[in-house]
C-alpha cells in the first residue's frame, strides 16, 4: 500500500522508524492562492524550479483548509514526540526530539513558509485582502506576498494594503515586464530572511 504524504514533513517521515535520525533540511512550503489556473500553475512551477514544495488553492477558504490540515498533522506529531521524549533515556535522542518539538511549535504562528495570494478572487472581489488580514491576525509571523494583475494602481494598492494590514507586505504585479523574476526574487529574499532569523 502506498504511504500518504505527511502534510508537515513530506512523503518520508524517518522519525517513525528511527528517532535518532538527524533533522533533515526540509524544502520550503509555499502556498499559492489564486482563482486563475494559469497563475497557480506558474507559481507551482516557480517554486519547483527553486527547489521548494508548492501547494495551490483556488480560493481563500480552500487555502484555510490546507493550513488547518497542516496544523492538525503538526499537532499529532508534536504529541507523538512529547510521548517519545518521556520514554527515552538517551541524551542525544532527547535533544533531537526537543528540537523537533520546538520546530513544530513554530507552525502555530507561521503554518507555511510563504503564502502568495491574489487580491481579487473572483475578479472584482478583493477577498485576498481579508484573507491576508485574517492570516496576519491569526498567524502573526506568517510571510505573505500579495499578487495582483492591477498594474496601473499597483503602487496605490500596495500602500493602502500595507496601511490597512499594518505590515510591510510585498506586492508583485502579474503583468509587469518580468513578474516571474520579481516573484522569484521575493520568495528567495523572504526565505533567506526567515533562515537568518532562525539562526539568531
Amino acid at each position: 500500500m502506498k504511504r500518504r504524504a505527511n502534510p508537515v514533513l513530506g512523503r518520508q517521515n524517518p522519525i517513525r522508524s528511527n528517532p535518532t535520525m538527524p533533522i533533515r533540511k526540509n524544502k520550503a512550503k509555499i502556498l499559492f492562492v489564486d482563482d486563475d489556473l494559469v497563475v497557480r500553475s506558474a507559481g507551482k512551477r516557480i517554486a519547483q524550479e527553486l527547489g521548494h514544495t508548492p501547494r495551490t488553492a483556488e480560493y481563500p477558504f480552500l487555502a484555510k483548509a490546507i493550513i488547518n490540515r497542516r496544523l492538525r498533522a503538526a499537532k499529532k506529531l508534536r504529541i507523538r514526540f512529547l510521548s517519545d521524549l518521556k520514554k527515552t533515556k538517551t541524551p542525544e535522542i532527547k535533544a533531537l526530539l526537543r528540537k523537533k518539538i520546538a520546530i513544530l511549535g513554530l507552525l502555530k504562528n507561521s503554518p507555511v513558509d510563504i503564502i502568495v495570494s491574489d487580491i481579487n478572487m473572483p475578479s472584482g472581489r478583493p477577498t485576498g485582502i481579508k484573507f491576508v488580514a485574517y492570516l496576519k491576525k491569526r498567524y502573526p509571523n506568517q510571510k505573505v506576498i500579495l499578487h495582483s494583475d492591477d498594474f496601473e494602481n499597483a503602487q496605490t494598492i500596495q500602500k493602502n494594503h500595507m496601511d490597512a494590514l499594518g505590515n510591510t507586505i510585498p506586492f508583485v504585479t502579474k503583468h509587469q515586464y518580468d513578474p516571474e523574476s520579481e516573484l522569484r526574487d521575493w520568495i528567495e529574499r523572504m526565505l533567506k530572511k526567515k533562515a537568518d532569523a532562525a539562526i539568531k
